[in-house]
């Protein structure tokens, strides 16, 4: 697997190593790498699955500036049952995040602007792998905008509709998360293992 970290910590090395959460650099063995990035990739999928569905419901009930209020009251608790079933922190963050809770921390920033030098450079976005302190592993994957997303994170006025765009704005006061094309990265899967999967 190539490994995006070693650029991340070049890139942001200062800021990552202040922190008590500085990744070791400890390698995977392949057995490990196979467990954690399959479990990784099945946990996103599963989840994505589940928000996609909610929201295509919410919008063909309540159109789509109505499924701006469904997202500001379920995302989160769908997130927590996801990640309660999973035994694990789930966390989707971006750097031009709708809700400041979905900002990231020291290290996820690193790992974003990682992709997104990747993504400028027309590199392939992988899952990739990190030791925490702990014993902890934490896992990473891009997001990268979908069609559908552009009623909520396109261009405004052009892909958001004007009744979407007030209500976004109602809602979500500090929201940064518009202006996105198609395949632009959103931001990132993180989901943190406290114990190997099985």
């Amino acid at each position: 697997m190539k490994n995006i970290l070693p650029f991340a910590l070049g890139l942001w090395g200062a800021v990552v190593l202040f922190q008590c959460q500085a990744p070791s650099q400890e390698k995977f063995s392949p057995e490990e790498e196979k467990i954690y990035l399959s479990r990784g990739k099945q946990i996103t999928e599963v989840s994505f699955a589940v928000l996609s569905k909610a929201l295509s419901e919410a919008i063909a009930q309540k159109g789509v500036s109505g499924a701006v209020d469904y997202c500001h009251l379920k995302a989160f608790p769908l997130m927590d049952s996801l990640a309660e079933a999973h035994r694990v922190i789930l966390k989707r963050v971006s750097q031009k995040a709708r809700n400041p809770v979905d900002a990231p921390d020291s290290l996820e920033k690193v790992l974003l602007e990682a992709y997104a030098s990747q993504k400028v450079r027309g590199e392939d976005l992988r899952p990739q792998l990190a030791r925490l302190p702990g014993g902890k592993v934490l896992f990473t994957a891009p997001i990268l905008l979908k069609p559908m997303c552009l009623n909520c994170h396109g261009l405004p006025q052009k892909d958001i509709a004007p009744a979407t765009l007030a209500r976004i704005q109602q809602k979500y006061p500090q929201d940064l998360a518009t202006g996105y094309r198609i395949g632009d990265l959103r931001g990132m899967w993180a989901i943190t293992f406290f114990e190997k999967p099985r």
